[in-house]
């Protein structure tokens, strides 16, 4: 019996080869990089059509307020806050800074704005525990051509509107 030793090195190189010879590799890639791109379209052209919406909303209503929703998304920590309803009707929401930021628009006046709250973070004997608060009703008063943070305090458990800076 003769046993064969091969090196790192040489176990690359003839992958290296296999997919240079075959184009696996290659068809690989250029697969992930086409749904990538296909997914970075669609974002847009969703964060286009909802902008849209968004400004025909404003040109009906010139001297609406803008809320913005406070959200954080990190790798191990997230917290999403979710607006159901404005009014009892579902809201049209704007995007700024490439979709990160997210909010809707408000008449002047008082408004009731139906959300949850998700908090989601890292778990000792599950991947990740996830907390979610029940929807509940909050009246809110805005006035014209000012923008707000709408955010939520977990220490508090309210949520809280407050006039942007």
């Amino acid at each position: 019996m003769t046993e064969v030793v091969t090196t790192g090195a040489e176990v690359i190189a003839t992958g290296a080869q296999y997919a240079q010879q075959t184009g696996a590799s290659r068809s690989y890639l250029i697969y992930v990089g086409v749904a990538i791109l296909a997914m970075i379209i669609g974002h847009q052209a969703y964060v286009y059509l909802q902008n849209k919406k968004a400004q025909e909303r404003l040109e009906k209503n010139p001297g609406a307020a803008k809320v913005y929703i406070k959200s954080t998304n990190l790798l191990v920590y997230q917290e999403t806050l979710r607006v159901a309803s404005v009014d009892g009707k579902a809201p049209v929401f704007f995007y700024e800074n490439l979709g990160l930021t997210k909010g809707f628009y408000l008449t002047p006046g008082t408004h009731v704005i139906n959300s949850t709250f998700t908090k989601v973070r890292p778990g000792i004997l599950h991947k990740q525990v996830s907390t979610t608060y029940e929807a509940s009703d909050n009246e809110v008063e805005v006035k014209a051509n000012e923008s707000y943070d709408y955010s939520f305090s977990t220490s508090k458990e309210v949520y809280t509107l407050k006039l942007k800076k």
